[in-house]
């Protein structure tokens, strides 16, 4: 089975900062502990500000849009933003979904 990890976080880490916002680059998908390659990924990201403010970004593949990127940056603390509607897709075309993955600015 696949776990997604953002940042170098495991699952259960839902808190991140700014700094490593800024850092940010893509998902790894993971298998057995170890990155899986060959791997397609689509996912829907929802970003919730403090102020109410709120957007919803579409990203095909583990490298996340410059777009989304953009946003993240923008973040601050007790901001929030998800991963939803992820789909993972194998070689043979067999198609996973994964639960949604909801962070929070520290």
């Amino acid at each position: 089975s696949y776990y997604l990890s953002f940042a170098g976080k495991s699952p259960e880490d839902t808190l991140i900062s700014t700094k490593e916002l800024a850092m940010i680059k893509n998902i790894k998908i993971m298998a057995d502990g170890k990155e899986a390659k060959d791997i397609k990924l689509k996912f829907t990201t929802t970003i919730i500000k403090t102020s109410g403010e709120s957007v919803q970004l579409e990203n095909d593949g583990t490298d996340i849009s410059s777009e989304i990127k953009d946003k993240l940056k923008e973040l601050q603390a007790g901001d929030k933003f998800s991963f939803e509607n992820i789909r993972i897709i194998a070689k043979d075309g067999q198609e996973t979904t994964y639960p949604v993955i909801t962070y929070e600015v520290k």
